[in-house]
């Protein structure tokens, strides 16, 4: 998944200056302007998951806001 608004960062240890310093950085270059929030990508892994998407083999699906199309 692309960039993803969790708390990550901090439980590794950075100080809340280098996560927003980061974020300043990371979301400009993502076309969404924003990070994923857990569900959106949580809603992709279950569904790809169903029996209904059975057929879906050897594929990758982006969910990265569209980061990684440039």
């Amino acid at each position: 998944p692309g960039n993803t608004e969790t708390p990550i960062l901090s439980h590794a240890g950075f100080s809340e200056e280098d996560i927003e310093a980061q974020q300043r950085q990371s979301v400009p270059r993502i076309p969404l302007r924003r990070r994923a929030a857990p569900d959106e990508i949580a809603w992709w892994v279950v569904n790809v998951t169903r029996p209904e998407a059975s057929y879906v083999t050897g594929t990758v699906i982006r969910v990265d806001g569209g980061q990684g199309t440039g």
